[in-house]
């Protein structure tokens, strides 16, 4: 890069020519993004820096010497191209100062560039060099070449020299190789600074210089950066630069804590960080006690959290406010709409306000940011708006009675009555339920207060005495009060919600009773008395707070009953018992195994006395009881034992498989005992019939041949009292089937078989289980059929009803049938025709006509009428279709047009 440079200016500022042949000349130095690369560990930018600074001292003064740049300023903008140094003599301090403050960071429009420091140079009036710098291709002229061509032509005697610096892309090198050649310049490749120190001594005849001053005591001094006053050390590569009275002092270093030599002196260092531009300097003086010099950046933001609350020590708030934040008088933040909010902040003073739209109450507080997050919380005053109660000035305790209000209205806002000075609340109401709303009063006598309670917070908002008045009821106990009985009770008193009458142990409070029937019932009303006698109370209870208004003490007195069984108790029968009692509500009679709780059966005694009681299948010790149903307590109970009983069955000879046959039995025929035929083995039935159908009975016997036991099935318990093993027999048929049949023709069936009840002969598609048609074999034989209306293979089958077994399958084939059509005469609408066919004439096929377009026939005749067919054509003249139709399905097996005049 050196050599390339100054071999470029070597030629154009050689120390034999003179002023006059000397061409005014421009630097144009790259100043794009790019130039932050690096090459041996050194950012090209400080190269550049330092080659200008070493060529600029080869140039003799007199040159007019002048410096463009360009993506030095701002990122992605084509037009940053800056002449900072207008060509002229003494040019050079300023030329390199400019250079040195250049920090690289836009794109590369070097074509523009070179046009526009020709432009500058007055090229088209005089001689003019321009020399490019540049380590990348262009970024925003589609056309150097061109451009280049182009300033060839214009100028009287222009010339560009380009150095590539550290260049390998291939449309790079071409571009600035193009830009050399069109204008008559020099292309020269750089690829480090040796090359250009070598050129220099080869070419530039260097000026005598003084006899050198001596050299400067030089200190080490080390640079770093922190984030924040006494904060962490900053690790990421930054770009320093040291500058003495304005001047620069080497270059741009790219290190995160480089070591500089510097003589003494007063000094100042500007670090750039590249991620984010920010930069941030420090003046130091260089002595001999100088070794660490510290630049101090941002600290990071701390988080802090901005929220208010309702009052001193209130809850927090969390409608929307209104917030702003400052710092100084500069506002940072706001107006922001919300509860709260977390903002980013450096060290340092702040100050943020907050107001409450629902009041306009304000307020605001001084923050101070450190280096510790933390939550700033606000104090607004307390919100308590407006709010009225209007009600009556006393009321009766328990009532409900109406209070208008006024208020924010808020959700959940609510009404309520409550002890003056106590907080609880004894009763409430929403506020969402109107204006006047229903509030229920306390059930003691006393002074209270109507409050209206805003749910944001819980605060009173306002207040109205009321005074709670005595309520009064009473009870009238009836004369006679037997054990589980219910009797009629009048009472008195508000009959407010749920209140009810109860009766209670005279000890026991108002919370728990015996049982209680509710005032709304109406006086009198129907009570339910406990099961065991005793002294007790009568109360008339408010429903809020279980309040007892009234209480009158009462007697329950004992009662009693008698059980009369029958004589004889048959496993499993029904008998009649006799009893005596109080006959209350769901008492009943049942039968106990002897000294257990649970019953086996029972019946009520509102059917009366005797009444019927099924007796348990097993045999055995039994107890039988009147129970009074309430607390299940037996009044009386007679010891009894069930006997034993039996039956006997007596099955038919032959038992064939699906018939019904006759069944002989004897046994007790109690109710819904049932003659049953089981599977060997198994529990379940297949078929059954109730005893009540008398002996002989009719069984259907199961379809599958087999081995079974038929047995007398006792409903209660479902015991079998007697059983006889037997065996079903397989059962045959025959079927005498014709080998074709052609469609829709009725088929006619000989059959031998069973005949059993519902038994069938049906037609079948071949290979499948649903029928077309079928035949009871109750119609006798032959049985017949309709075939169905599409050929093909078929079978005809006998199909026991029981179980739906199939007992014999005969094939036969469907064929086609066909018929013809021959209307006589001319077709006229509204009149009549006659038809001549010929065809199958099964059972209920007919001769119609229809729309030609379809749907359904207007006119037919059944083809049983005989040929002609006579049909009343329609009214309106027109195409349509004469059909001759199977009955079976409807299938049309000839069609004809015609048309209607």
């Amino acid at each position: 890069m050196l050599r390339a440079i100054t071999l470029c200016l070597c030629t154009l500022f050689a120390a034999t020519a003179t002023a006059q042949e000397r061409p005014r000349a421009i630097l144009v130095m790259d100043g794009s993004g790019s130039m932050w690369g690096q090459i041996d560990g050194k950012a090209k930018i400080t190269i550049a820096q330092e080659v200008v600074g070493t060529v600029l001292g080869t140039i003799p003064e007199t040159q007019e010497l002048g410096l463009t740049l360009y993506g030095h300023r701002r990122k992605g903008d084509c037009t940053d191209i800056e002449t900072v140094v207008q060509p002229g003599t003494g040019t050079k301090p300023a030329i390199q100062a400019a250079v040195n403050g250049v920090s690289p960071k836009g794109k590369t429009p070097m074509t523009e560039a070179v046009r526009q420091a020709a432009e500058a140079l007055k090229y088209t009036e005089e001689k003019a060099t321009v020399i490019l710098v540049s380590d990348g291709i262009e970024t925003c002229d589609p056309d150097p070449c061109a451009a280049a061509a182009a300033l060839e032509q214009a100028g009287v005697d222009f010339t560009a020299h380009v150095v590539g610096f550290d260049v390998s892309e291939a449309e790079a090198l071409r571009q600035m190789q193009c830009i050399a050649d069109e204008t008559g310049g020099q292309f020269i490749k750089a690829s480090n600074a040796a090359e250009l120190a070598d050129a220099m001594v080869a070419v530039v005849e260097v000026e005598t210089e003084p006899a050198p001053a001596p050299e400067p005591t030089l200190h080490e001094i080390r640079f770093r950066a922190t984030a924040g006053e006494g904060g962490i050390f900053i690790s990421e590569t930054l770009a320093w630069e040291i500058t003495q009275d304005g001047a620069p002092v080497g270059g741009v270093t790219l290190e995160a804590a480089p070591t500089l030599s510097l003589a003494d002196g007063a000094y100042r260092v500007t670090a750039t960080r590249p991620s984010d531009e920010v930069s941030r300097e420090a003046d130091f003086t260089v002595t001999s006690n100088t070794r660490v010099v510290t630049v101090v950046f941002p600290a990071p933001p701390v988080s802090i959290r901005f929220q208010a609350i309702d009052g001193k020590h209130g809850p927090r708030i969390s409608e929307p406010l209104v917030w702003d934040l400052f710092r100084g008088e500069e506002q940072i933040e706001g107006p922001l709409n919300v509860d709260g909010f977390t903002a980013e902040l450096e060290k340092g003073e702040y100050r943020v306000t907050v107001m409450r739209p629902a009041d306009e109450a304000s307020a605001e507080a001084v923050v101070g940011v450190g280096k510790v997050n933390k939550t700033v919380t606000v104090e607004l005053p307390e919100y308590k708006p407006a709010a009225t109660l209007d009600a009556a000035a006393s009321a009766p305790a328990g009532d409900t009675i109406p209070v208008r209000w006024t208020g924010p209205e808020g959700e959940n806002d609510t009404i309520t009555v409550g002890i003056p000075g106590n907080g609880n609340q004894i009763n409430y109401a929403y506020i969402r339920d109107g204006s006047p709303l229903d509030l229920e009063m306390p059930p003691e006598p006393g002074t209270y207060e109507l409050r209206y309670i805003l749910r944001e917070g819980n605060k009173v908002l306002a207040t109205r005495p009321i005074e709670i008045t005595p309520v009064e009821a009473s009870i009238t106990a009836p004369e006679a009060l037997p054990a589980g009985s219910s009797v009629q009770v009048r009472w008195t008193g508000p009959d407010y919600k749920n209140d009810h009458i109860t009766i209670a142990r005279a000890d026991h409070g108002g919370m728990k009773s015996e049982a209680y029937s509710y005032t709304r019932e109406g006086s009198p009303l129907d009570l339910q008395l406990p099961a065991e006698p005793g002294a007790y109370e009568l109360r008339y209870i408010m429903n809020q707070d279980r309040t007892i208004l009234a209480a009158v003490p009462v007697e329950v007195t004992a009662v009693s009953a008698t059980i009369t069984p029958p004589a004889e108790l048959p496993a499993g029968s029904s008998v009649k018992v006799s009893w005596e009692g109080p006959d209350d509500s769901n008492d009943f009679i049942a039968i106990f195994p002897e000294g257990e709780d649970s019953y086996a059966e029972y019946t009520y005694t509102r059917e009366g006395s005797p009444l019927d009681l099924t007796l348990p299948s097993k045999p055995g010790k039994y107890r039988i009881s009147y129970v009074q149903n309430v607390d299940r307590t037996e009044l009386a109970s007679v010891d009894v034992e069930v006997t034993a009983v039996s039956a006997s069955i007596t099955p038919p000879a032959e038992l064939p498989a699906g018939g019904t046959v006759k069944v002989g039995w004897q046994g007790p025929d109690d109710h819904n005992d049932f003659i049953a035929i089981f599977p060997e083995g198994e529990d379940r039935y297949t078929e059954y019939t109730y005893t009540r159908e008398g002996s002989p009975l009719d069984l259907t016997l199961p379809a599958e041949p087999g081995k079974y036991r038929i047995a007398y099935v006792q409903n209660v318990g479902r015991n079998e009292l007697a059983s006889v093993p037997v065996e079903v027999t397989a059962t045959s048929a025959t079927l005498t089937v014709p080998p074709e049949a052609p469609i829709g023709s009725t088929l006619k069936v000989e059959w031998l078989g069973p005949d059993n009840h519902n038994d069938y002969i049906a037609i079948f598609p071949a290979g499948e289980d649903r029928y077309f048609d079928y035949a009871y074999t109750s119609n006798g034989t032959p049985a017949e059929m309709t075939v169905p209306p599409t050929p093909g293979a078929y079978v005809v089958r006998y199909v026991l009803n029981v179980g739906r077994s199939e007992i014999a399958e005969v094939p036969i084939t469907v064929t086609t049938s066909t018929a013809t059509l021959t209307p006589q005469g001319e077709a006229m609408a509204g009149g009549e025709l006659l038809v001549d066919w010929e065809g199958p004439d099964n059972r209920q096929d007919y001769i119609a006509i229809f729309p030609a377009e379809g749907g359904t026939y207007s006119a037919y005749s059944y083809t049983q009428n005989g040929s002609p067919a006579k049909l009343k054509l329609p009214d309106a003249p027109g195409d349509y279709v004469l059909k001759y139709v199977l009955r079976a399905d409807n299938t049309p097996i000839a069609e004809l047009p015609i048309t209607l005049k």
